[in-house]
């Protein structure tokens, strides 16, 4: 199964990493693409790793790119280290992640 089909199902279950219980949001269009207008026509164009990390400065994302993922976390890149930051990559899909609370208290409402 790829991970794209393992987030969207993560997205409505959530997912556990490294005994943590995580909530999975999918980023849409607007947030993983920009919106230029060229010639009196909006379009829309991939963001790149630069762009996409200057926009999402809070938070942690698992972000994919060309045939690698990645993650980005409070506006820094944590990949191997044998990989060359690249900031013109495009940005092909992005899923942010938010750890869950576990009050560990039981609540009747």
């Amino acid at each position: 199964m790829n991970i794209v089909t393992q987030m969207l199902k993560a997205e409505e279950s959530g997912i556990e990493l490294e005994g943590k219980k995580f909530a999975v949001r999918v980023l849409g269009k607007n947030e993983i693409k920009n919106r230029y207008k060229l010639k009196g026509e909006v379009i829309f164009r991939k963001k790149t790793l630069k762009s996409f990390i200057a926009s999402h400065m809070n938070g942690t994302f698992l972000v994919m790119i060309a045939n690698h993922a990645l993650t980005v976390k409070e506006g820094e890149v944590y990949d191997w280290d044998n990989n060359k930051f690249k900031p013109t990559t495009k940005v092909l899909s992005a899923y942010e992640l938010f750890e869950k609370e576990n009050s560990g208290q039981l609540s009747l409402f």
